[in-house]
């Protein structure tokens, strides 16, 4: 399906990790779901997916974007803040 030319400028291409283009459109990026998800230690990349996947489950989101982030001051675990809690973020 051909786009529109005005369309093709306002979109941005990425690239997945099977080497496929993937187009970004802004309605895309409008839907997306910025969720901090705070942890006592780094997490692997498959740890991230396995949460983002049940955040999806749980809130019906189709995308999920994951901001890991390493928080010394917790003891074990993690911690989502998504929606307004993730948007307030802690710096």
């Amino acid at each position: 399906m051909a786009q529109p030319a005005g369309a093709r400028s306002a979109c941005l291409r990425a690239r997945t990790r099977c080497g496929r283009p993937f187009v970004i459109t802004p309605a895309v990026v409008a839907c997306l779901q910025v969720a901090v998800l705070r942890s006592a230690v780094k997490l692997e990349q498959e740890q991230q997916f396995l949460i983002a996947k049940k955040l999806q489950e749980l809130t019906g989101s189709k995308n999920i974007k994951l901001k890991p982030v390493v928080d010394p001051e917790l003891v074990a675990g993690f911690v989502v803040e998504y929606g307004e809690a993730g948007r307030a973020g802690r710096g």
